[in-house]
């Protein structure tokens, strides 16, 4: 399914625009624009947590942001701001449709040193690749633990992240024929 994402993504970026397209510039629509607002973003931010949910990620191709929501005294996420740029650079790679996918990560920690022992999709967000993707990203991160304490072990992390389509028709077809080789 890996292999075919590109040119799923391409063909609907081609074949399912509701807006006109002029001068060769991507279709503009109202969706990124919605979810790339700053209040789109804090409204995602400050829902209301989870049971559980301990951490929620924001992201796009020029921002990731990541907001504590519970446990504070007890695990700290170390930060890294290398690695955040990283994966907005990951999601680029992704904008050729528009599209907001939301999903929640189950993170279990070992009890001796806080390491990662397992990582899980609870909800997947239906873009396979993005799942992998913040899968992979979570494993990055490093938790401090001020209490010396492992608290929480067992959590949820839930994401957002927002593609916008970035490529005309005309390129979005040269991909699709490329990839279609």
């Amino acid at each position: 399914m890996a292999k075919w994402f590109p040119i799923i993504v391409i063909f609907l970026s081609i074949y399912s625009c509701s807006t006109a397209e002029t001068k060769g510039e991507p279709a503009k629509t109202n969706l990124a624009s919605s979810y790339f607002s700053e209040e789109a973003i804090r409204a995602f931010l400050e829902k209301p947590a989870e049971n559980g949910e301990v951490f929620r990620i924001y992201a796009n191709s020029e921002t990731y942001r990541v907001v504590q929501l519970s446990h504070k005294a007890t695990i700290q996420l170390k930060p890294d701001e290398g690695g955040n740029k990283a994966v907005c650079e990951e999601i680029a790679r992704y904008n050729m449709v528009e599209y907001f996918a939301e999903g929640m990560l189950k993170v279990e920690l070992y009890p001796n040193n806080g390491a990662f022992y397992r990582v899980r999709q609870a909800r997947p967000s239906g873009v396979k690749e993005l799942d992998k993707l913040f899968s992979e990203d979570i494993t990055r991160w490093q938790f401090l633990f001020p209490k010396n304490e492992i608290n929480p072990r067992e959590f949820k992390i839930r994401y957002g992240v927002t593609l916008v389509n970035k490529v005309s028709r005309d390129e979005a077809r040269e991909l699709l024929m490329k990839h279609a080789r």
